[in-house]
This record gives C-alpha cells, sequence and structure tokens, in this order.
C-alpha cells in the first residue's frame, strides 16, 4: 500500500515539474533542463548505493554543488518536500531544522541559492 501511495506521490511531482526548467550548478559545471534531466543529474550513483544501503551521502559525493531553491515556489508544499527530500538523500543540504518559537523542532525548506559548502573547501 505505502508503494502505491509513493508512486501516486512521484507521478503527481512529474505531473507538477512538466515543462519546467530547473537551473544547477553539479560537478559538470552549470546546467539547465527539464525535471528528468534534473534528477537523473542528482541520481544517488548505484554503486554508492550498494555500498551504503542508500545511507545520505556524504557531501564530497553529492554530485550537486549548488540550486536556487527558489525555483520550487510556485509548486505545491508537498512537493516541495518531497524533491527537498530527495536532495537531501544525495547529500545536498536542501532542508534545516528551525525552532519554532512554541520550541519545537521542524524541518524547513531552504530559501534562496543553496550550496554545498564542502565543495568550497576542497577547492581551497
Amino acid at each position: 500500500m505505502r508503494y502505491k501511495d509513493l508512486s501516486k506521490r512521484l507521478d503527481d511531482l512529474e505531473v507538477a515539474l512538466h515543462g519546467k526548467t530547473f537551473f544547477w550548478t553539479d560537478r559538470n559545471g552549470k546546467q539547465a533542463g527539464d525535471w528528468l534531466k534534473f534528477l537523473k543529474a542528482i541520481q544517488y550513483p548505484e554503486e554508492e548505493w550498494e555500498k551504503t544501503k542508500g545511507a545520505k551521502l556524504p557531501p564530497e559525493k553529492c554530485p550537486l554543488i549548488s540550486f536556487d531553491m527558489s525555483q520550487m515556489d510556485k509548486l505545491p508544499m508537498a512537493q516541495q518536500m518531497g524533491l527537498s527530500v530527495l536532495m537531501v538523500s544525495v547529500g545536498f543540504p536542501a532542508l534545516e531544522l528551525v525552532t519554532l518559537p512554541d520550541g519545537r523542532e521542524v524541518w524547513q525548506r531552504k530559501s534562496g541559492i543553496v550550496k554545498l559548502e564542502v565543495f568550497d573547501e576542497q577547492k581551497t
């Protein structure tokens, strides 16, 4: 049952993103493309999946270097979070833990241009 729900949500996400162009920077430089090209660019490397059993990739292996999170603003909140979770799964810091005024902690999607900080450290 859960897989069927997940499949439906992914289908809904693909419908919402159909025809939308994304802009990002990956390890090959600046890129632009549709949802499927973006998804392929940030997919979890198969050899890493075998080694880590799908655990979050360490930053030095993350395929995504920077992304303007405002590109997701027109999507429904559930789709924004779904895409953000996908990014986090490959080691990209798309979400941050914030404390609400009442003391609860929740994950929130980052805004603006988000960069993989470790990548900058590797260059120096």
